[in-house]
This record gives C-alpha cells, sequence and structure tokens, in this order.
C-alpha cells in the first residue's frame, strides 16, 4: 500500500511540519487530521517526531508494517465492527475507547501513540493472520530464509534500501554473508548496497566473511578493494576471526592479500 507524497502542514505557531499522508485514508479524514494538527503544534511535531523514529528504526519499520497489515485486514473482515464493539466493552480497554469518544482526535492521537494499547488490541483481535505474516517479512527475515525473490521485490517494488541495518547494526550485506548467499549479495551489491558498512561492533563485511569461513564472500570482498586489515571495535582483523575459528582457507586466502593479525 503506497502513501502519498510528503505534505507541508503550517501550524498556528507559524512553525510547520512534514507529513506523509498514508494512501488508506479519504480526503475527509485528512482534511480533519489537518485542521486538528494546525490547532495543536505540540501533538503535530510529536507525530512528526515518531515519523522519523519509525522509519530510523527497523523494529519499528517492522511494527509499524504489521499494524498496517491488521488494518488492512480489518477493513475486509465483515466481522470487524463486532470485534470493535467488543474490545469497547473489554475491561481493559473500555476506559480508552470511551475516552476516544468523546476526546475526539486528541484521545485517538494519545493512544495511537501508546505502544501498550495498541499492542493489547493487536493480541485481542487475533493478532495478523498467518497468511499475511509471510507478505509482511522485512528484508532481512527474506535473507535469512534465503528468498531471493522477497529480496528482489523489496528492493524493486517496495523500495526498501539495501543499506537497511537491524538495532545491532547487522546490514543486509552482513545477513548475506551469514547464510552463505552469494547470489543474494550481488543482488544487493547491483542495487548500490555500501561494501563498506560496519556493524555496532565494528565488523566490516570482510569481518563476517571471514568469520563465517566463506571463501568465495571473502574472495569476492577482497576483489572489491576492501581494506584487508581492517579492525573492529576490539582491534580484530578478519584475519584474527578467521584464525580464530580455524577457517584455513580463508586464513591462507588473507595472506596471501597481506592479511595480518590486529594488535592484541
Amino acid at each position: 500500500m503506497a502513501n502519498g507524497p510528503n505534505e507541508t502542514v503550517r501550524l498556528s505557531d507559524g512553525s510547520s511540519v512534514n507529513l506523509c499522508r498514508p494512501a488508506s485514508i479519504d480526503d475527509a479524514t485528512w482534511a480533519q487530521v489537518k485542521e486538528y494538527l494546525v490547532r495543536n503544534p505540540k501533538n503535530a511535531k510529536t507525530m512528526e517526531r515518531s515519523v522519523k523514529e519509525m522509519t530510523d528504526n527497523p523494529m519499528k519499520v517492522d511494527q509499524f508494517r504489521e499494524v498496517m497489515a491488521l488494518a488492512e485486514h480489518m477493513k475486509n473482515d465483515k466481522t470487524t465492527p463486532n470485534r470493535i464493539q467488543g474490545l469497547s466493552n473489554d475491561p481493559q480497554l473500555a476506559s480508552a475507547f470511551n475516552e476516544m469518544k468523546t476526546g475526539g482526535m486528541e484521545a485517538v492521537m494519545k493512544y495511537y501513540n501508546d505502544e501498550n494499547f495498541c499492542r493489547l488490541v493487536s493480541q485481542k483481535m487475533g493478532g495478523v493472520p498467518k497468511e499475511m505474516k509471510a507478505a509482511m517479512m522485512s528484508i532481512h527475515d527474506c535473507i535469512r530464509a534465503g528468498d531471493l525473490a522477497g529480496v528482489q521485490k523489496h528492493l524493486q517494488t517496495i523500495g526498501t534500501s539495501p543499506n537497511l541495518k537491524d538495532d545491532k547494526g547487522i546490514s543486509c550485506l552482513h545477513y548475506a554473508i551469514g547464510v552463505n548467499r552469494l547470489d543474494i549479495l550481488k543482488v544487493l551489491m547491483d542495487a548500490r548496497a555500501d561494501p563498506k558498512v560496519m556493524d555496532n561492533q565494528g565488523n566490516s563485511v570482510l569481518h563476517f566473511a571471514a568469520g563465517y569461513g566463506h571463501v568465495q564472500t571473502t574472495d569476492y570482498f577482497l576483489q572489491c578493494g576492501l581494506p584487508v586489515n581492517q579492525t573492529n571495535n576490539a582491534g580484530e582483523t578478519p584475519l584474527d576471526l578467521a584464525m580464530r575459528n580455524n577457517h584455513a582457507a580463508v586464513v591462507q586466502t588473507l595472506k596471501t592479500k597481506g592479511g595480518m593479525p590486529g594488535r592484541r
């Protein structure tokens, strides 16, 4: 489901925010949202920050994808009105639903940003159906599963960045090395993935290739011109990792290119 273009909304305090209109919101609802934001600059800026935080955090992107998929499922489920009515009578949720009924957009925004409330609603709605979970797989999930078609869909259709990292800084290239899929790795490189990427521990893709003992991948990145003796945060070179894990063939490959141990 594609979103609309970014739209600048000028607020009552003279400032402005950039918002992206979800494709699922009709004109009347979007007009109501903007009217509310104009009158409530503080909440408008909170929403803008929430959007940025979500797009910068892969975990939040996955959560958002699940919420959107569940919303789409509910929209097409004829039993949804009855299920929503059941939630409004639920002892754990009744007060929140009553507040939203009387508090208007401000109350809705309050609970929209309440992760515990959203998680509870999702649980009581039964979560996302199994058949939808496959369609919701992140690009990292696809790589881990060796799903080349899924990776290509993310890159070519969804527009996912080939440089997307998880919360540990592990990138798409790192994951492709982990599952030893040179075909996926090359697809990522063709999509302009950055071979100089490092995880939060300072491990380069060459560190990963050497540490896993993948000769072809190690040789591939050496041919890309990556520094053979780059050190991670612990002062280790790719050769250190290959030697520690007894990957003799990778050790030999690295040494022929000038690979040396790091400072201990």
